[in-house]
């Protein structure tokens, strides 16, 4: 039988109450993570407390690799007298962790019954067994089509399915004897009935046909079974109005004041990578795991428009962790424990599940200026420019009118998302608000900062040429065309004719980096007419005060160079 690896590790985790959580299994080689952290994770906070309990948390978020980064799915049950806990968990790479929840289930039925590494070892070969083989790889623009579609049978010819699902022995003995008209009809209307926005297979695990429906339309940053309607609903408040709260202003959160709606607020946190943690006191781990998820989709435009927010999300983590989870910048994480409330210097926005309430931290800086991300440099702008119409052409007239505007904007956004829901739109729609939201934010980001560029280059003495793209291509690139090097060096003589082009120039070529020396290399080309170009550039430039400072700091190799070359033309 061929093994595939869709599940890389099988994890056993015990609680006792006198010896606490231990790891008692790793099938089939150790895992390498810190055994005391798998338990504890494995075994959540509260989970004694319940029949049962789901819960999803990540590995090697902190290693450089993404690729590397495990996601686990577990299921943890309690026996009655509440004595002992078990805890088993797959590591997998795949997003759709949700369909290994029914044979988790029989396993850990099983391990009750006969609690031996075998049960880890059969569960491993049959997770293992699950064939893909001809589940179709879309590509990125077929995936958002079928997502969009309600059409079942949308890139039908795409599928290949397996003659076994169709052929019965049985039927094929009856056909030997008698003549079949209705075999060919019932065989293409089993086929129809499919809906290919899943893929279906199955896993054999102790004689049980499993079978499984895996997604099709899941998108990069989209993990597990979570719902982006129930977040919404949780931090909604109920009044129809947002008079605001008692949270410090923010203007990376709050863009339109204190009328923000909670949900854009939070919106507002992941685009600009703020510490988020979601607080569940008494709740499920599970449960606090799949707002965590939901917010990683919602800030990413359900996986079509960022990346990275699942690199720093924490499904579930616990206060073993936190020195692991304060390192990571912008995190993302789900806790039980409410501990982390109290602490307002781990986080700077908490949503509290039970209250459906989001703070902000009062120790949050303000961080003035226009510098970091992209996201928190621009979302002013990007949200005054989310309101442009021809209607709306005087929303400059007056700070109040912009503000208005701003309010407009978000309030008009969310009004339309909770009448969506109201309306008992389904959870693909609802997230392609938010993607149609994110990428519209994105693009304006992009705009301002090409328009930025722009208002930058009118001011500039050298305008036909990104002189600081040129240098970098001598500084970085070691094979460049002769003909394309030649070029570089005209366009360099052609834009440094007057004192102020050549102070510019010089400016994208600190001392302290190795001033003139990317360029002097051209003076040992083996090409006579680049050695001739950067010869007569570094004569101008010594023309200029400034300039020949610069050459006065030449290396002494290249300086020899130059001046030897210098007294030939001379």
């Amino acid at each position: 039988m061929t093994l595939n690896k869709h599940v890389e590790y099988i994890l056993l985790a015990e609680f006792d109450i006198d010896k606490g959580a231990s790891l008692k299994h790793q099938h089939p080689t150790e895992t390498g993570t810190d055994e005391h952290i798998l338990s504890e994770l494995m075994l959540p906070d509260g989970a004694h407390l319940r029949a049962e309990d789901w819960t999803i948390f990540c590995l090697n978020q902190l290693t450089p690799d993404p690729d590397q980064q495990q996601i686990v799915d577990e299921e943890h049950k309690s026996p009655l007298l509440g004595a002992r806990v078990k805890a088993m968990a797959i590591c997998t790479r795949h997003q759709y962790l949700h369909i290994y929840k029914p044979v988790l289930l029989l396993a850990m039925e099983k391990y009750f019954e006969n609690p031996t590494i075998e049960i880890l070892e059969s569960l491993y070969e049959a997770v293992n067994s699950m064939d893909l083989s001809r589940m179709p790889k879309f590509t990125w623009h077929e995936r958002q089509i079928l997502r969009a579609s309600d059409n079942r049978t949308m890139f039908e010819e795409m599928f290949m399915d397996s003659p076994e699902e169709y052929d019965d022995p049985v039927d094929d003995e009856a056909r030997k004897k008698f003549i079949d008209l209705s075999s060919g009809h019932t065989k293409r209307s089993r086929m129809l009935g499919k809906d290919r926005h899943f893929f279906e297979t199955k896993i054999e695990y102790e004689g049980i046909k499993l079978p499984i429906k895996i997604p099709l339309t899941v998108n990069p940053e989209e993990v597990g079974d979570f719902s982006v309607i129930k977040l919404i609903n949780t931090f909604t408040p109920n009044t129809n109005h947002y008079p605001g709260s008692l949270n410090p202003h923010h203007p990376h959160l709050d863009t339109p004041g204190s009328y923000t709606h909670p949900i854009m607020l939070l919106l507002n946190a992941l685009l600009t990578q703020k510490r988020i943690i979601f607080l569940g006191h008494g709740h499920p781990s599970g449960e606090v795991a799949n707002y965590v998820l939901a917010a990683c989709a919602l800030g990413s435009g359900c996986g079509t428009v960022l990346r990275g927010f699942t690199e720093r999300a924490f499904p579930y983590t616990n206060l073993t962790s936190v020195d692991d989870l304060l390192k990571c910048p912008g995190f993302i994480a789900g806790v039980t424990n409410p501990t982390y409330e109290e602490h307002t210097s781990w986080w700077d926005i908490l949503c509290n599940i039970s209250t459906g309430k989001i703070t902000v931290s009062k120790d949050l800086e303000y961080v003035r200026g226009r510098k970091g991300s992209i996201a928190s440099s621009v979302k002013e702008e990007a949200m005054v420019s989310l309101s442009r119409s021809p209607s709306m052409n005087s929303y400059k007239d007056t700070n109040a009118q912009e503000e208005k505007k701003m309010v407009d904007t978000d309030a008009e956004f969310m009004q339309g998302v909770l009448s969506a829901i109201g309306a008992h739109y389904g959870e693909t729609s609802i997230r392609a608000k938010f993607q149609d939201y994110v990428l519209k934010f994105v693009r304006l980001a992009d705009l301002y900062e090409q328009e930025d560029q722009a208002s930058r280059m009118e001011n500039s003495c050298i305008q036909d040429l990104d002189v600081y793209r040129q240098i970098s291509k001598l500084k970085k690139l070691k094979q460049i065309p002769d003909d394309e090097v030649l070029a570089i060096y005209e366009a360099f003589l052609n834009n440094t004719i007057t004192h102020r082009q050549v102070i510019e120039f010089l400016s994208y070529l600190p001392q302290h980096q190795g001033g003139l020396s990317p360029l002097g290399v051209g003076l040992f080309h083996s090409n006579p007419l680049i050695r001739e170009k950067a010869l007569e550039l570094f004569r101008r430039l010594e023309r200029s005060p400034v300039g020949s400072k610069f050459i006065q700091d030449l290396s002494k190799f290249q300086k020899i160079a130059y001046e030897r070359q210098a007294a030939k033309v001379e």
